[in-house]
C-alpha cells in the first residue's frame, strides 16, 4: 500500500470532533519492528462534503467548508405584509365537582314472643310520626315517613310477616341524601308478649357535600359551599385582589356531580390566566373528584401580522424573520417592540 501513490493507506473513523489525535506507524518484515514514525493532527469535522450540503450561494472548498461563491447576498423584503384586529379572548376554567352517590337504607322491624299487634311510632329531626299499624302497608309507612319536615323522599318495601306478625320495613332514603342519622322508634303501643320494634341501618349512605376552596394567583377564597349558587362563587371569587371581575355560571346537582364555569373578563384579566387551584379538603363523599380544567385559553386584544416570504432569499435559507412594532413610524418612540419569528411562520399558513 505504501509508496508514492499512498494518499490514504488507511482511514482512521467515528472520530470525536475537535480533538488531536496522535498516530505513529512502524514496519515490519521477517527479522522484527522498525522505529517508529509519528504525526499528530487536529480533527476537525468538515462543514460539507459536497457542494450538495452548502448553500446554493456558496461551494465546498479544499477544507470541506462552505464558502460564498461570490453570489451570496441578503433576501430580498417579505411580501405583501397585512395588519388585522384581533379580539381578546375571555378565559373560561370549569370547576367539576364529583362523588359516587349511594343511597341510606334503613330497616325497621317489629316482633314478639307471640302474636304482635297495636302500633308504633319513628322520630326523625326531632318530629314524631303519627301511629303506624304492626302490619302496615309499605305504602302507608312511606307517607307517614315523607309528612316529617326532614324527610322529602323516601322508597319502603316490607317483607312477609313471620309466625308471629311481625315485619321488616326497608326504607331507602332519596332525600335527604347520603349519610343519614338513623331514626328512632317507639313500640310504646305495640301489644304481645316481649312486643318490641327496632331500626338498623343496612347501607350507610354517602353523597357529594362539604366545601371546597380555590386559590388564584396566590390568593385563597373563603370556604365555598359544594352547592354554592352561582353568584356566591362569583363574589367568593371577586373579594380576592388578585380578581377583578369573572362571570360564573353553575350547572348539574349533587347526585349527577355539579360544575361551575368561570369566564374571567375583567381588564385587569386580560389574556391566558393561571389556573385556579382547588383544595378538596373539606369535600365529603366516597370517590369524591375536584377538577379544573381551562376549556377556553384567554388571549389579549392585538394586531394579527401575516406575510408571505420573499421573492429571493439571496441563495442562502431564510432562518428567521425580525417583526418590529412601535408608535411612531420612525421606530424611535422608545416604547417600541421586537420578536423573531421562525422561518417556518411565513407563508400560506401564517394568520
Amino acid at each position: 500500500t505504501a509508496g508514492a501513490a499512498c494518499a490514504a493507506c488507511f482511514l482512521i473513523d467515528n472520530l470525536t470532533p475537535d480533538t488531536r489525535y496522535y498516530v505513529k506507524v512502524v514496519a515490519v518484515n521477517g527479522h522484527g519492528s522498525s522505529g517508529e514514525a509519528s504525526a499528530d493532527r487536529l480533527f476537525t469535522a468538515p462543514a460539507c462534503a459536497t457542494n450538495g450540503d452548502c448553500a446554493a450561494c456558496e461551494e465546498c472548498d479544499a477544507d470541506e467548508q462552505c464558502v460564498d461563491d461570490g453570489t451570496c447576498t441578503a433576501p430580498d423584503a417579505p411580501q405583501n405584509v397585512a395588519l388585522g384586529y384581533s379580539a381578546a379572548v375571555h378565559e373560561v376554567q370549569l370547576i367539576e365537582l364529583y362523588a359516587t352517590a349511594t343511597e341510606e337504607v334503613q330497616t325497621i322491624t317489629t316482633s314478639a314472643d307471640d302474636a304482635v299487634g297495636g302500633s308504633f311510632t319513628v322520630s326523625f329531626g326531632g318530629e314524631t310520626t303519627a301511629g303506624i299499624a304492626f302490619d302496615a302497608a309499605a305504602a302507608d309507612v312511606e307517607a307517614a315517613l315523607e309528612a316529617l319536615s326532614g324527610i322529602t323522599d323516601v322508597v319502603v318495601t316490607v317483607g312477609a310477616a313471620d309466625a308471629e306478625g311481625g315485619r321488616t320495613w326497608t326504607v331507602s332514603f332519596t332525600d335527604p341524601a347520603g349519610d343519614v342519622s338513623l331514626v328512632t322508634v317507639d313500640g310504646a303501643s305495640l301489644t304481645g308478649t316481649n312486643a318490641a320494634v327496632t331500626a338498623a341501618t343496612v347501607t350507610e349512605g354517602s353523597a357529594l357535600g362539604g366545601t371546597f376552596t380555590l386559590t388564584f394567583d396566590g390568593e385563597t377564597t373563603a370556604d365555598v359551599a359544594f352547592d354554592a349558587a352561582a353568584a356566591t362563587l362569583e363574589a367568593s371569587l371577586e373579594a380576592l385582589s388578585t380578581v377583578d371581575d369573572v362571570d360564573v355560571t353553575r350547572t348539574g346537582d349533587a347526585a349527577g356531580g355539579l360544575a361551575f364555569s368561570v369566564t374571567f373578563t375583567g381588564a385587569q384579566l386580560a389574556g391566558d390566566q393561571p389556573e385556579l387551584v382547588a383544595d378538596d379538603t373539606g369535600v365529603t363523599g366516597a370517590g369524591k373528584e375536584l377538577l379544573v380544567n381551562t376549556m377556553v385559553q384567554g388571549a389579549p386584544a392585538g394586531l394579527s401580522v401575516s406575510f408571505d416570504a420573499p421573492t429571493s432569499d439571496g441563495g442562502d435559507a431564510i432562518t428567521h424573520y425580525v417583526v418590529d412594532w412601535d408608535t411612531a413610524a420612525t421606530f424611535d418612540s422608545g416604547s417600541e417592540g421586537t420578536a423573531d419569528v421562525s422561518a417556518a411562520t411565513a407563508g400560506a399558513a401564517c394568520a
